[in-house]
């Protein structure tokens, strides 16, 4: 993938990142004195505020920090009964080869996730990390074309979902106050073996890799 096409693709995904925010800001109960545009805006500013950079240090602190920046402009406006949703992703609970920035940015959404689920409890405030696999979106489609036939070969053995079905999932599950919400049955099937057999699923991985190097070379 040339640095103008990971480029292209950190732009998007930071702008489709904003465009959730600002419809999940909407849903928050919001005081009038501060509302929603108040917040909004200062996330927008926030993700402004990075610098666009692609090295592995800074796309892996893309992510999670404007999650952290996100949170902290939401939770001090959110009332008991109220969810905190957090986008990770199944790359924040499984590793996969050609992604070790992503996987670290991801792994620090659900861990930022996991403390803020203890730390808001006692506030009566809930709070959902969604972990899917990849989702059939343009960006999604755009990437396949110049993606590692390697990654692609540990991708599908997780699946990938449309976006109706994962919004649908995020809505249900936030309004049960599930704490993590993985769509696809083979996306659920990997956390599974990750989280009950770690040992399993690292020869399963390994021997995807082996192989996927052996027929495209590497």
């Amino acid at each position: 993938m040339t640095d103008r096409s990971r480029k292209k693709i950190v732009v998007l995904t930071s702008l489709l990142w904003v465009a959730a925010a600002m419809i999940f800001v909407r849903s928050l109960p919001i005081p009038s004195d501060v509302g929603w545009l108040d917040v909004t805006v200062f996330l927008i500013l926030a993700v402004l505020s990075e610098r666009w950079y692609v090295s592995i240090s800074e796309e892996s602190g893309m992510s999670l920090s404007f999650t952290v920046h996100f949170a902290a402009a939401v939770l001090s406006h959110m009332a008991p009964g109220s969810n905190l949703v957090l986008v990770a992703s199944l790359a924040g609970l499984v590793g996969n080869y050609g992604y070790a920035a992503y996987n670290a940015s991801k792994f620090g959404v659900v861990g930022l996730a996991s403390a803020l689920r203890i730390e808001c409890k006692p506030r009566g405030i809930d709070v959902t990390v969604v972990c899917p696999p990849e989702v059939v979106t343009p960006m999604v489609l755009e990437e396949r074309k110049t993606a590692s036939p390697v990654s692609m070969a540990t991708k599908d053995f997780a699946g990938v979902v449309e976006l109706d079905e994962l919004c649908n999932d995020i809505l249900l599950g936030a309004s049960r106050g599930k704490w993590m919400i993985v769509t696809g049955f083979k996306a659920r099937l990997t956390r599974f073996l990750a989280r009950m057999f770690p040992g399993l699923m690292n020869r399963i991985t390994d021997r995807m890799v082996a192989d996927a190097l052996r027929r495209h070379g590497g």
